[in-house]
């Protein structure tokens, strides 16, 4: 049987032991932090959140917000945008940029993208400039590095107009030239310029300020408006200076003047008229078939025929040495032969009378004591230009034939001609009869046989 006091003695063995031990006191256990509470280390202790947005978190909410672009250059809608701009946006957060895709409209090449700032900015620029005065509109698509799309958006600008030009135009040349001396009295004047000009504005800065007479005429313009032609309404005076003159009022298409106004002097061509004698070392008849010809002295001479049946041609020749060695221009020559009498019925008879260029040297060959070949060759020679069929009334009491193509072509060669010029007249046809039907002139009341009457042009 168990005694009644032993709960006792096991309570007083227990007091014992609990007085030999220490107790360790009872903590609380740990408490979960919050999923919002931030990062933790491996050991479980907070710290502050990354500054590498991609590291990766042992916790926290899920990235479902859209990137933005907070910032373009240029700004949208802007205008006058130089050529050569560069395209910058500037995004919320980083952007993938495999994902980054740009379109301009209108198309134009773009080069590589350039990406800086850890992806939240990209610049592109063309492979070549804008075009001026269009207006670019960009869309651009991305997703930034949790997948979200960025918003639609546009970007829309107008390149800058052709860049002001500043240069003033210049006059280059001017024709004449100043100081010229010699132009043609029917001259125009040509301004040309550097760049094409304002029209209107250019043809009010010019006038011809002397002669006032020579100021009326007519403007007109090249194909690009760079060279001005003044064409006067009537001939320039001879031998004048014509003075124009050029305000710097004188505009290009931009709106620049010329930087000082022009003022330019030339002299028309002069101008003279002579008569020139005969020359009778070249002049004279020449009768066929005899060839006979027996002086140069002018006694009488004659065209048609002869009782004594020969035919007679006359030759009249002239020097043209004693027109200025300046001279420029033949404008007019008269051939004028003296006639005395008409000896019966030469035109009804022989046809018609012809006048004709050639070229018998330096004297009509002498053939009076036996026949000269020369005489022959020179009575036969060949027309150098056509001929010129003068009418029976033109003929009392002198003919009078202009001859001015002749005469000139004859100067413009004076080097090989020895600045001489010939003619020849002959009746069409040759009749032996034993009567006379000519034309005749005499010393007494035909002096100097013949005369060339040449208006000239010279410096």
């Amino acid at each position: 049987m168990i005694p009644q006091h032993r709960p006792l003695a096991l309570l007083l063995l227990f007091g014992t032991l609990t007085a030999c031990m220490e107790i360790p006191k009872i903590e609380a256990p740990h408490q979960l932090l919050p999923s919002d509470a931030g990062y933790q280390d491996n050991e479980g202790n907070p710290q502050e959140e990354p500054s590498d947005p991609s590291s990766k978190t042992d916790g926290g909410e899920q990235d479902l917000t859209s990137p933005r672009i907070e910032n373009t250059k240029p700004i949208n809608a802007s205008t006058a945008v130089e050529a050569t701009t560069a395209i910058e946006l500037t995004f919320s957060e980083p952007i993938s940029q495999q994902t980054f895709r740009v379109a301009v409209s209108p198309q134009i090449p773009l080069a590589t993208p350039l990406w800086s700032d850890h992806d939240t900015r990209v610049t592109f620029r063309p492979t070549h400039a804008f075009p001026l005065a269009t207006t670019f509109t960009i869309t651009v698509q991305a997703t930034d590095l949790a997948g979200n799309a960025l918003p639609p958006f546009l970007l829309s600008f107008t390149t800058q107009s052709a860049p002001l030009e500043t240069n003033r135009p210049k006059l280059l040349s001017s024709t004449p030239s100043d100081g010229a001396k010699g132009a043609a009295i029917s001259t125009a004047i040509r301004l040309t310029f550097s760049e094409p000009m304002n029209k209107s504005k250019t043809e009010r800065a010019f006038a011809v300020s002397a002669p006032t007479t020579a100021g009326a005429g007519t403007i007109s313009w090249n194909e690009t408006d760079q060279v001005m032609i003044f064409t006067p309404a009537a001939p320039l005076p001879f031998g004048t200076p014509i003075t124009w003159t050029l305000a710097a009022t004188a505009e290009d298409l931009a709106g620049n003047q010329l930087a000082a106004p022009s003022t330019q002097t030339f002299q028309t061509i002069q101008s003279g008229t002579t008569h020139i004698s005969i020359d009778f070392t070249t002049s004279g008849s020449i009768a066929a078939p005899s060839y006979f010809l027996q002086t140069h002295y002018y006694n009488e001479a004659l065209v048609g025929k002869s009782f004594d049946n020969q035919s007679y041609r006359l030759f009249l020749g002239f020097k043209l040495n004693t027109l200025p060695a300046t001279t420029t221009r033949i404008t007019h020559s008269q051939l004028l032969w003296k006639l005395s009498t008409i000896t019966g019925n030469p035109f009804s008879k022989l046809g018609n009378l012809y006048l004709e260029p050639v070229d018998i040297g330096e004297e009509l060959a002498l053939s009076f004591d036996g026949e000269n070949p020369k005489t022959a060759i020179d009575y036969n020679t060949s027309s150098l230009s056509g001929q010129l069929i003068i009418p029976p009334t033109s003929i009392p009491p002198q003919i009078s034939v202009p001859v001015t193509n002749w005469t000139a072509a004859d100067w413009n060669n004076r080097t090989t001609r020895n600045s001489r010029t010939q003619y020849r007249l002959r009746f069409e046809n040759e009749e032996y009869d034993n009567t006379i039907d000519a034309l005749i002139s005499d010393a007494e009341s035909s002096p100097g046989l013949a005369e060339l009457v040449v208006t000239y042009e010279y410096q």
